[in-house]
């Protein structure tokens, strides 16, 4: 049976942890799910290499029940500017996992896109690659639910930047363009795309 391993990907820009009280946060609700009776794993204590420069880098924490692994990798923001819509009813990706071989079975099936636009039981949920919002012409909104709770989603919808609600696939056509986002891919920072970019 292959050991369950679980990941962070922090990003840290100007040799600082953006946003790690998210992630601390994640991390407490994999141990509330999967190791509630172990002390949760402090990502507080990570320290930045001291070589590390200025640039844009992802912190990938690879845990189990202790951390197993961490290492600060060179970050470049990735061009995604077309979906496919696939359906993954049976995926569950509620907890950051290491593992992501459902998630690229999901990617090989992405046509000529750059990326895929996975819905489940007939709602919108998110990229392989990140959360996803769309624009209707006065709001953002997000689906609810997500495939994963990302950090920087939460952050944008206590900001009120954008707002989570059902989103089904009949919907589209609502929306102007959108926006995918994640723990790297800071909101102020991504392109708009125009939704019809987005395609079965």
């Amino acid at each position: 049976m292959i050991e369950m391993k679980f990941l962070e990907s922090i990003r840290v820009s100007k040799r600082i942890f953006e946003n790690l009280g998210l992630h601390q946060n994640r991390v407490k609700k994999v141990f509330e799910a999967y190791f509630p009776t172990l002390p949760v794993i402090d990502l507080f204590s990570i320290q930045i290499p001291s070589d590390l420069d200025n640039g844009l880098y992802k912190c990938r924490v690879i845990y189990t029940q202790k951390i197993e692994q961490v290492e600060f990798v060179p970050h470049q923001i990735k061009s995604i500017h077309s979906l496919c819509l696939v359906e993954g009813n049976h995926i569950d990706y509620s907890h950051k996992l290491a593992q992501r071989d459902a998630l690229q079975a999901l990617y090989q099936r992405r046509k000529s896109a750059e990326d895929v636009l996975i819905v489940r039981d007939g709602l919108i949920t998110d990229t392989s690659y990140g959360n996803i919002a769309f624009w209707d012409g006065q709001q953002w909104f997000t689906p609810h639910p997500p495939l994963l709770e990302g950090t920087q989603r939460s952050k944008l919808i206590k900001s009120e930047i954008i707002f989570s609600k059902e989103i089904k696939v009949t919907d589209l056509s609502n929306f102007y363009k959108f926006k995918i986002f994640n723990a790297l891919r800071v909101w102020e920072e991504v392109e708009e795309i125009s939704i019809e970019n987005i395609f079965e």
